[in-house]
């Protein structure tokens, strides 16, 4: 008979990968997105969470689009990653997967602003609550302040800290 090694089990692993109920991770990034959303609206945003855009590459959901009615459109993708990737790399693919120009289109038609004016963004966590320097960047230059940032990277550690509650109780 073979001798089986067996992966090292870690918490990391809870957290972010297959065995962990997909609704839990969906329901942290939804909070993300919803947190994100109301720290716009707070600043004089129009908001429009997941608008439903067709492309010639098929239909794309951004999870917000954050606009100043004539001035402005930001097309952002909230995303939570495992550590074994990394955070720019990440939030570049999130970018370049909404800015095409159907989408730019989109934004510029519903924010009734120039196509020049339509910016695209993602707001890239890892599971450990880090924050993507560009997504950092983006969303100060859209008027949060620091210490949004710090909260939106608390509430990332700990829905990650009650998925790993309930994965822990669910195998047991």
């Amino acid at each position: 008979m073979e001798d089986v090694k067996l992966a090292k089990y870690t918490s990391r692993y809870d957290i972010s990968c297959m065995h962990v109920p997909r609704l839990g991770q969906r329901e942290r990034k939804g909070m993300q997105v919803s947190k994100v959303a109301k720290m716009l609206e707070e600043r004089g945003y129009e908001v429009r969470v997941q608008p439903i855009i067709q492309t010639d590459a098929g239909i794309r959901k951004p999870d917000i689009l954050a606009i100043i009615p004539g001035i402005s459109s930001t097309v952002m993708d909230v995303t939570i990653i495992t550590d074994s990737l990394d955070l720019r790399t990440s939030h570049e693919l999130k970018r370049q997967y909404y800015d095409m120009q159907s989408i730019h289109e989109y934004a510029s038609r519903h924010a009734g602003c120039a196509d020049s004016e339509v910016e695209f963004s993602s707001v890239t966590f890892n599971w450990r609550g880090a924050l993507c320097k560009q997504s950092a960047k983006a969303l100060l230059g859209l008027g949060l302040s620091k210490n949004n940032l710090k909260l939106l990277s608390i509430s990332v550690v700990e829905r990650g800290h009650q998925i790993w509650q309930y994965t822990r109780k669910a195998t047991m």
